[in-house]
């Protein structure tokens, strides 16, 4: 194999230049592009989530929608927001060559069969390939919503003469984006190939981008970085894309001359994205693993007992109380951090932030009720990530784990450390910040500060009782190579069901807005409640549930203990 692959290195080096043959690395496109829409279409779990994605979505382009045919009235009128317009652009050019940049530095940056077809062709005839098969992939991605930004435009001024802008933007949009973005990733997956470092920290990393991500949304930086980008949108060349967005619309006050420049700097970059592709490729695709310091490569398991995490050990332990329970912790955090497709399905209800991305947009904040969602949802996607699946989660280690002398207590409270240790620090962060940015009272930002660690412990504690009783021991495939241990989907309904009424009776305990907002909502019901019974009603929900949890515990203990294989 290595001579092979030295032999495929050799010749691509002594090959004709950078120029690619085009109808190679067309065919190629063609084909992963197959491979592609054939695995999707074998993905149930995939499309139902897509359909979920597409329905959540729709009020947010609903409100994009009766947004710009606002914005187009402006135009007709004499008034538009063309510089705010022209920074949101830029801003969207940026998000999407940051989308490339994740999409070149994951699994999308590899050929698969990646020997035999490396040993067939040159890295130049293939790399293109992936370069317009990534660019293909995100089109769907920026042509919707720019459809839907482009409809109301033309509805608000009249005509259908935007489209023709909504289309040049489109293309130029995607394609430069992917030019520049879909290098660059190659590139740091090759740099996280060669260094072990980069390679064990790449989770940290994507996590730590997620929860920046959705905390700006949370906690009204979004304005911010309107802010910053701003001044470098009204110049070029990125003020270029301004122009070309708005060439086409009457009353627009742009030069053809920068929507002219737009254009042709995303010709001239065709070639310079497919070089850099070509030339990311060969580093990465060829790239040895470097042992730093120890002479050959750490065991995988080992990753949480070096001495960068000795601290964090030392916590985990303390917590955990004995060796067994330990252990569970232990290999529950390796596997999320090997596999952070594990936690991917827990994402979906950030799509829930869409109107608070709205109301960020329109008003410049969040509202009042933001920290109880993030402490809602930090609740929920703790105990569906690490607990709501206690017997799944351990794979084909259970039938030794149910043979061994670890009770199922142990097992139970393992699992709940390693949830509790991850998502209630994150929690708390993030629902103090939104409540900071919600402009809320120092007492309430209180209450959600201790609030949110107790209800992430509380949720991860029923969902072990729930998920035994509704166990799913079988994976569920996701790719051909790559399958999860997802939870029955009793358990999920049920447990959703559970942290609602637990985050909703908490928010209305706690806070008087709420008190006061759920009254109103009951009377348009014909249920006339005053504030003082509501939360009443709510601190007997509060006990039934913290009853609940010893029970749960207690119960998923029993179920593990009694488990018996078929």
């Amino acid at each position: 194999m290595t001579q092979m692959r030295n032999e495929s290195s050799s010749d691509e080096m002594a090959g004709s230049g950078l120029v690619p043959n085009l109808r190679i690395w067309l065919s190629v496109s063609r084909i992963e592009l197959l491979r592609d829409l054939r695995w999707l279409r074998a993905q149930d779990y995939v499309l139902l989530g897509t359909v979920v994605v597409a329905l959540l979505a729709t009020p947010g382009l609903w409100f994009t929608y009766r947004l710009m045919i606002d914005v187009g009235e402006s135009f007709v009128t004499g008034s538009p927001p063309l510089a705010t317009a022209t920074t949101l652009v830029v801003v969207g050019w940026m998000f999407t060559v940051c989308l490339f940049v994740a999409d070149g530095a994951g699994s999308n940056g590899e050929i698969g069969n990646k020997s035999a077809i490396l040993t067939m062709r040159p890295v130049r005839d293939i790399a293109p390939g992936l370069l317009f098969t990534e660019i293909v992939k995100m089109a769907p991605y920026v042509f919707v919503p720019i459809a839907v930004v482009y409809l109301g435009l033309s509805v608000g001024v009249g005509t259908v003469r935007p489209f023709l802008s909504g289309l040049a933007l489109g293309v130029v949009l995607t394609v430069s984006s992917g030019l520049i973005g879909y290098p660059i990733g190659v590139t740091l997956l090759g740099g996280i190939r060669q260094y072990r470092h980069l390679k064990a920290i790449k989770p940290i990393i994507g996590v730590v981008l997620g929860i920046t991500y959705f905390a700006t949304i949370f906690t009204g930086g979004f304005t911010a970085v309107v802010d910053i980008v701003r001044p470098v949108s009204t110049s070029a060349p990125l003020g270029w894309l301004g122009a070309l967005a708005f060439a086409t619309v009457p009353g627009a006050d742009v030069s053809s001359a920068d929507a002219a420049s737009a254009v042709a700097a995303t010709v001239l970059l065709v070639p310079v994205g497919i070089v850099g592709t070509v030339f990311a490729a060969r580093h990465t695709w060829y790239v040895e693993e470097i042992a730093n310091g120890d002479g050959g490569t750490r065991d995988s398991t080992d990753e949480l007992d070096g001495t960068d995490a000795t601290v964090f050990a030392r916590i985990l332990g303390s917590l955990c109380r004995t060796r067994e329970a330990y252990g569970i912790a232990r290999v529950s955090l390796l596997r999320r951090y090997r596999s952070p497709a594990s936690l991917s399905y827990g994402a979906f209800p950030l799509l829930g932030a869409i109107p608070l991305f709205e109301q960020l947009l329109t008003t410049g904040s969040v509202p009042w009720y933001t920290p109880w969602l993030v402490i809602g949802y930090g609740g929920w996607f703790a105990g569906l990530a690490f607990t709501a699946n206690v017997l799944g989660n351990q794979g084909r280690t259970l039938p030794l784990l149910l043979t061994s002398r670890t009770s199922g207590l142990q097992v139970v409270w393992g699992s709940i450390v390693a949830a509790t240790i991850v998502v209630a620090p994150v929690t708390s962060v993030l629902a103090v910040g939104s409540g900071v940015a919600a402009n809320r009272p120092p007492t309430e930002l209180l209450g959600v500060g201790f609030a949110a660690p107790a209800v992430v412990v509380a949720s991860a504690t029923l969902a072990t009782g729930i998920g035994t009783t509704f166990p799913r021991v079988t994976t569920v495939d996701i790719s051909s190579s790559k399958n999860l241990e997802l939870p029955s989907k009793y358990t999920l309904w049920l447990f959703s069901m559970v942290v609602i009424c637990g985050a909703y009776a908490t928010a209305i305990v706690v806070d008087e807005t709420a008190r006061i907002v759920a009254t109103g909502l009951l009377s348009t019901y014909a249920l006339d409640v005053d504030p003082s019974t509501l939360e009443l009603l709510s601190g007997i929900t509060i006990v039934l549930l913290v009853a609940g949890i010893p029970v749960s515990c207690l119960r998923a203990a029993r179920q593990f203990d009694t488990y018996r294989l078929s």
